[in-house]
């Protein structure tokens, strides 16, 4: 089964901004992403001249199941 966790960002202008990353533990939990989020906001990294992130929204998982045909 493939898991990819997805990040959520509130930007500057009233829109939405998600990262994707595979492969992530399983055992993370929401202080734990949001704390990492969080310093994905103070540092700008992932800001540019269309968005500039304000804050941590919330965090999903999305898995996938894949079967090869016989």
């Amino acid at each position: 089964m493939e898991k990819k966790l997805n990040i959520y960002f509130a930007t500057d202008n009233k829109k939405t901004y998600h990262i994707t990353l595979a492969y992530p533990k399983d055992d993370l939990n929401k202080a734990t992403i949001e704390a990492v989020a969080q310093k994905i906001v103070d540092t700008r990294v992932l800001n540019n001249a269309k968005h500039t992130l304000t804050a941590f929204k919330k965090a999903t998982y999305t898995t996938r199941e894949v079967s090869e045909l016989q």
